[in-house]
Parts: C-alpha cells; structure tokens; sequence
C-alpha cells in the first residue's frame, strides 16, 4: 500500500508542476503563455552575511555591499549565508524575456541605459532586506559615451505583463575604470604541493641566513596560513571561481602560496587584457529593481502616431531598434494597438508564447514605424535559453 501511495504522490506533483499559476496580486491570475520565459540569466551568488562583497556579474554589472548589510524578517542583523539573485537586464531582448517594459503610466514612455534587479534571501528561502542605514551601490556599464542627459534612476514594480516605474531621488555619477586582470584558483596535485614545499623550505633559510629567528619565521608563515584559511571560508567555500579582491596583486598571491601550506594555486587569466570601461554608478537604500532612465525625447506634433499590429498574440512586444525600449501595447479581440509611436522608426514587433518543456514560440516582424498595419507572419519555436541570441541578431 505505500508504495502505491508514493506513486500517487509523485504523479500529483509532476502534474502539478506542469501548470503552474503566477499570482500577482489577490485577484489577478496570470496564464502560463504570459510568463516570462525560462532562461539562465538569473545570477546566484553565495556569501555570509557578516562579510563586506565586491561583486562583478557576467554582463559587467559591479555591486558593493558593506558588512551585516541585510536583516531578517524579525528586524534582527542576519549574519549567516546569504543567497543573493540578480539579473542584469542590459538589453530590450532581456527585458523582453524577464516581462519588463518602459511605458510609463501618463502614455509616454523611456529610454533606458540598463536595469538590474537584486533580491536576497536565506537558505530556506525567507526574504531579507537591506538593514537601516546601509546601502548598495550599483554601477552599470555604459557605452563608450556619457550622453547622460536628463537621465534618472528609476524603482519598478513588476506587474501583469508590464511594470510601474517610480522616479527616485538618487543622485548618480558617469565614472570610467581601468579592469583589471581576473585571477583564477584551482586545487594543486601531488606534484605541484611537492613542488612547492621546495620552494618554502628554500625560503625559510633565505630568512634564517638573514639573521631572522625561527620563532619570527615561523609565526610569520602561521599568520598568512590563518588569513589564507579565513578568507577561503568566506570566499572561496561556495563559489571556487570568482573574482577576489586581493587577486589583483600576482606577486602577493605566490607570496601567500610560499607562506602558506597552500593547496591551492593561482594564475592570471590572460584572456582579458585590462581595459577602460563606463559606468554609471549610483547607492540605494533598498533591494528590487532599478533602471537607468530619462523620457523619451519630446517629438512636434503629427510625429507621433499609433501603430496597429493585427492577430491575437499572448505577448506582443514593440521595441525601437535603435534605442532600449520595449512597450506593451493594449490588447484587443484581434489586434493590438500601441499609441503614439514615433513615426519613420526603425521598429522590431516580437510576440513570444511560452510553451511546455521550457520552449517558446517566437514571431518577429522588422519594419518601419507609419504604416496603416502591420501582421506577424515569421515564427519559430525554440527553446528559452536561445531566444535572447536570436533576438540580439
């Protein structure tokens, strides 16, 4: 009889698992073909709660938190592990698949310059916050340039499909930054340890020669054995291949490897040359989502017009080509209608539905904003790891 029990059980969860429900708010549902679509752009990073961070993520995004930066739902400083989900949104294609727009609620809308939205949580997946009075700070990459006129920082709120944008009164600051080199650690072999306990024995009676005490010596490959296990324990235990501050000295790093009774070695990842990039760089006090923002840029009348694509689409987005925006339109019977578009624009109309098994079926439409209509008639199926490349083409 259990066994069947078991069995009855784990169909109902799979079945489950297969239509899942999204509640935005108490009375709004919202259908799975309006999800966003699965990808792997969501960033987790690993880290204890009493240790200051320096985070780099993969699109180039910095974030700097101080120590004992969050609290638990009790109001109490948390200092245990905590998992940290970000997702860079530097593109109109990732805003298209993480269901962020940029209209705005009076009918304009804004030109973004990247987003980012950062929330923590613990172990068992309770929410944290960041505690009062502390802040993080945030720097976006930017293009070569700093055409950064008129811009903001804005907060969002994700709703059905679309998202509410709050203008925040953050000051921000342009601030361009030499990279540098990414160091890398891996475990040593047998060979390589042997190797090294040459070099620390020839090291140990460099110092004696020179007059050192043993005692002094000793206590000297003590102290930098203990730091080198701290910060593996703060670092290096949950992610063995991140960026550390205290990579970015080579010579201290092999001077660490001859003190210590190191398992560990290091090299410099040639790949990357150090180069100069922009960034825009600004502190709040909260996590969520945040945009770089300014409106967009006012038209003369008769500029504007709306556009009308035919067909009932689940997720039908317009974005500008040669801009970040990406507008929601309203939705009826069989059409969709975008109001005030600017006209003689280089315009892209995607809709996306989402479809089981992490697939999404994608329609695109490249055209020219005036026209009197227009219909999505290219589309393929994919799946969502693939769809940002394919749109980013």
């Amino acid at each position: 009889m259990r066994p069947f029990l078991i069995c009855c059980l784990f169909l109902t969860v799979h079945v489950h698992a297969q239509t899942p429900e999204y509640s935005v708010s108490d009375t709004l549902t919202v259908s799975v073909a309006s999800l966003p679509v699965e990808t792997d752009r969501v960033e987790r990073i690993t880290f204890l709660g009493d240790t200051e961070q320096h985070l780099e993520l993969r699109g180039g995004t910095e974030i700097d938190l101080p120590a004992l930066a969050f609290v638990d739902a009790t109001e109490e400083i948390y200092r245990g592990e905590v998992r940290l989900e970000t997702t860079e949104i530097l593109t109109s294609a990732a805003a298209l698949l993480d269901q962020v727009t940029t209209n705005l609620e009076n009918g304009d809308f804004l030109e973004s310059r990247g987003m980012i939205d950062v929330r923590a949580f613990t172990p068992s997946g309770d929410t944290l916050r960041l505690a009062p009075g502390k802040e993080m700070s945030i720097g976006i990459p930017q293009r070569d340039t700093f055409d950064l006129n008129g811009f903001a920082i804005y907060a969002g709120t994700r709703r059905w499909g679309t998202t509410a944008w709050r203008r925040q009164t953050i000051a921000w600051a342009a601030e361009t930054k030499l990279t540098y080199p990414i160091y890398h650690y891996e475990r040593m072999t047998r060979t390589e340890r042997l190797a090294l306990q040459t070099q620390r024995d020839s090291f140990v009676e460099a110092q004696l020669e020179r007059g050192r005490p043993p005692k002094v010596v000793s206590r000297q490959m003590r102290r930098m054995a203990d730091r080198q296990r701290r910060r593996r324990r703060s670092t290096r235990r949950k992610r063995p291949f991140r960026y550390t501050r205290s990579g970015r000295d080579y010579a201290e790093l092999k001077r660490r490897n001859i003190l210590g009774n190191a398992r560990w070695k290091y090299y410099a990842d040639t790949t990357r040359n150090p180069v100069r990039r922009n960034f825009l760089r600004f502190r709040v006090p909260s996590l969520g989502l945040f945009n770089v923002d300014r409106p967009y840029r006012p038209l003369p009348n008769g500029a504007r017009r709306n556009v009308i694509v035919h067909g009932d689409h689940p997720q039908l987005r317009l974005l500008l080509r040669d801009e970040f925006v990406v507008l929601s339109g309203q939705r009826r019977s069989d059409h969709t209608i975008f109001y005030d578009i600017p006209i003689r624009q280089a315009i892209r109309l995607v809709s996306l539905e989402r479809r089981p098994g992490g697939r999404c079926r994608v329609g695109w439409l490249d055209a020219t904003s005036g026209a009197d209509g227009y219909a999505i008639r290219e589309f393929r199926e994919m799946a969502g790891t693939e769809v940002e490349t394919f749109l980013d083409r």
